[in-house]
């Protein structure tokens, strides 16, 4: 079923309710330790059933699916299964989940292939339960850095419906001069994709962010980029983070725009620009008030 379907697991990688993204620590209280709770069968039901569905695919932040029957996908169950947006072109169904998007698919996958996957289509499957939105823990206020030497970019103007629409939070980008990510505060780096485009960290206030080199750069599966740190790794803002080759990536065809994205943006009142024009790595770029 897995070659037939070309999914690509490790190793073969290539209106109405409101919705919202569910932070990290949402994902983990709704899924369980090991355990998908549910959520890949009501993902699977919202797509069509395992029938209707011909690819399936991430990137840094969205699962991309390509469909049989775009009329079967039902973007309300979707949403129940903490899909923060649902972007449809042509066959194409992007859900867009954040940076836990990984783990879903993964998920996913392996539901994909078990017997109760087959038996899906027809049956109901429980809307997974509505979590409190946000935080009841006072956070603290937070400047965080700049992560690129380059030109400031405010979000509505990033090409690219996920980052542009805001569904994934509140955040900033930067067209970069160099090709160089910097941390952009103290902190953890929560996750780090295989393709080294993209990385997530947890700075020591709490602020989740996510980093994304360039506008579909997952597509060069790795090429003209490298990581310098590793997920679980404590870093000091100013450390090099990722290395990627500028001016290869835009002779491939891609944009290097690269937004910051404070993923738990529910948690806080505001998540504001602190500079426009041009910015070198380091200095003050967003202003977060607890």
């Amino acid at each position: 079923m897995i070659t037939r379907m070309n999914l690509k697991t490790p190793g073969r990688e290539e209106e109405g309710e409101e919705t919202r993204l569910f932070t990290r620590s949402d994902f983990r209280a709704r899924t369980g330790t090991g355990s998908d709770g549910g959520v890949s069968a009501l993902i699977l039901k919202s797509l069509g059933g395992k029938g209707n569905l011909s690819d399936v695919d991430c990137c840094a932040t969205r699962l991309r699916v390509t469909v049989l029957d775009m009329d079967k996908v039902d973007d309300a169950l979707l949403r129940q299964s903490g899909a923060s947006g649902i972007i449809r072109k042509g066959r194409g169904v992007q859900v867009v989940y954040g940076p836990q998007v990984a783990v879903i698919k993964s998920n996913l996958v392996d539901f994909m292939g078990s017997p109760e996957a087959d038996e899906l289509d027809g049956t109901a499957v429980s809307a997974a339960p509505v979590l409190a939105k946000g935080t009841t823990e006072a956070r603290e206020d937070a400047v965080i850095a700049a992560h690129m030497n380059g030109t400031v970019l405010p979000l509505d103007r990033v090409r690219d419906e996920a980052f542009s629409s805001r569904v994934l939070g509140e955040g900033v980008a930067i067209e970069p001069a160099d090709g160089h990510l910097y941390a952009p505060a103290d902190g953890e780096i929560d996750n780090l994709f295989d393709t080294r485009h993209a990385l997530a960290m947890v700075t020591n206030s709490g602020v989740e962010l996510l980093l994304h080199v360039g506008i579909n750069t997952v597509e060069l599966g790795g090429k003209h980029f490298k990581a310098h740190v590793a997920v679980g790794q404590r870093v000091k803002r100013g450390d090099l983070l990722l290395s990627f080759d500028l001016e290869a990536v835009k002779a491939a065809g891609y944009l290097c725009t690269t937004p910051m994205i404070v993923c738990n943006t529910d948690d806080y009142h505001s998540v504001a620009p602190a500079a426009e024009g041009r910015v070198k790595a380091g200095a003050p770029l967003l202003e977060i008030k607890g």
